[in-house]
């Protein structure tokens, strides 16, 4: 299955009802300061992260190492894939970086593309990215959650207009749509609610592609990591649910997504 072409075809056949498809990707990965020789060397064990401690969004930490910072920042901009957000995330040597919002055939290219580049900029460093789920084996981190790597998808529907097709109208902003079927799905218009029923229906079925390690699977050993959900489950800017609906009130109607 060549999932790029797949993703081809869904756009094509959404384009054909007046449908575009958008999506955003952040990327929250390990940075070690290790080579391709050290951790051979290690038997790819005990690595040393590239900075110790918890500093997520710190502005301090990113002057350390900053020329491997700056140069994914700056790399990224020469291929083309623009970055909306990129700073320290907590955990050790943790970075975030979020890939601006585009049609989702450039994202799926740009998301690949990112990783990459991040590589081969961390070899001429001397850092090893790592975006393995779970690479510390057992060590239980004070926010385990949010410290075992992380991949969040974005994704909405527009009309050739440019209109956000998941977004309420502007009379249904004050209090949601009356129809919803669920309090938590209030702020999100018909069709988005039909396509996170989508979502939910066809999930289970390509696990295998989103969580690909045996590594992925130990994250989501239930209790253990507070987000990184093992169950068909969706909530209002819930990060405990597999599936978050991002909608007023908490953003205005044109940023309404799932993530």
């Amino acid at each position: 299955v060549d999932p790029r072409g797949i993703t081809k075809i869904a756009t094509e056949t959404a384009a054909r009802i007046d449908r575009a498809c958008f999506a955003g990707v952040e990327y929250e990965y390990f940075n070690f300061k290790e080579t391709a020789a050290s951790v051979a060397e290690k038997k790819f064990t005990d690595l040393t992260p590239l900075t110790p401690g918890y500093h997520g969004y710190s502005l301090l930490r990113t002057q350390l190492n900053k020329e491997y910072f700056n140069d994914i920042f700056d790399l990224s901009r020469d291929f083309r894939i623009p970055i909306e957000g990129h700073h320290t995330e907590t955990g050790p040597g943790v970075l975030e970086t979020a890939l601006a919002y585009t049609s989702v055939l450039e994202m799926a290219d740009n998301a690949i593309l990112f990783k990459y580049l991040t590589k081969s900029v961390g070899m001429k460093h001397g850092v090893i990215p790592s975006f393995m789920a779970k690479p510390w084996g057992n060590v239980r981190f004070l926010l385990q959650s949010s410290t075992l790597y992380a991949k969040h998808v974005h994704v909405s529907l527009r009309d050739s207009k440019g209109r956000n097709v998941f977004a309420v109208s502007e009379d249904e902003r004050k209090d949601g749509r009356a129809n919803a079927q669920y309090d938590d799905t209030r702020y999100l218009s018909q069709e988005g609610e039909w396509f996170l029923a989508g979502i939910l229906d066809g999930i289970a079925d390509v696990m295998p592609m989103l969580v690909p390690t045996i590594n992925g699977y130990k994250r989501l050993v239930g209790g253990e990591a507070f987000w990184a959900p093992n169950a068909v489950t969706y909530g209002y800017d819930s990060r405990a649910a597999s599936i978050r609906i991002i909608s007023p009130p908490s953003v205005p109607p044109s940023a309404t997504r799932l993530e």
